[in-house]
């Protein structure tokens, strides 16, 4: 199944800015910004929409679901390459590792929390029972906050992306996904 999505760039002060795409948390709107150097989709855990619609699980919980996820995907998937589920394993079976740890652009550690989200809609696509990580996003939100892209709900990364052979048309401002 191809799904399209419209997606919108918008520069706050003409200094530069982020592409937004429009998705449903249990039927709620949120945007969330196009990040495709983030390996992890991540989640703003200060937004209502996300707080209200998430469950908090252990480190080790966690861990589990995104091992089941991998192996999922690569068996859906046989030709795709297994770096992914590689790069999942190591990090769960790295001793010195008590989690994930996510980094900001400037190499700095970032708090991070572990949940379940109940469903997430990207167009045609639903996810149900998705395992997340939750961030602070209060300094993004607060670039976009007088604007209208002051949903923020978060940044979604690489792992949703790949997973849905996603294709950015930045011509047509568009996101298509592939659920195959």
């Amino acid at each position: 199944m191809k799904t399209e999505i419209p997606i919108e760039l918008f520069m706050p002060d003409n200094k530069g800015g982020h592409l937004f795409v429009e998705v449903e948390i249990n039927e709620e709107k949120g945007l969330m910004i196009i990040d495709t150097g983030a390996s992890q989709s991540v989640f703003a855990q200060n937004n209502p929409v996300v707080k209200n619609n998430i469950s908090t699980i252990d480190d080790e919980t966690y861990s589990l679901m995104l091992q089941e996820i991998a192996t999922e995907i690569s068996e859906q998937n046989p030709a795709a390459t297994t770096t992914d589920e590689d790069t999942i394993q190591d990090k769960i079976t790295e001793p010195e590792n008590d989690g994930i740890v996510s980094m900001a652009a400037n190499g700095e550690s970032i708090d991070f929390s572990f949940g379940v989200l109940c469903c997430i809609s990207l167009g045609d696509i639903t996810i149900k029972d998705m395992p997340v990580g939750c961030i602070d996003m209060t300094n993004i939100s607060n670039l976009y906050e007088k604007s209208d892209k002051n949903n923020l709900v978060g940044l979604l990364g690489s792992d949703l992306l790949s997973r849905y052979n996603a294709c950015i048309d930045y011509k047509n401002k568009m996101l298509t996904l592939y659920d195959e």
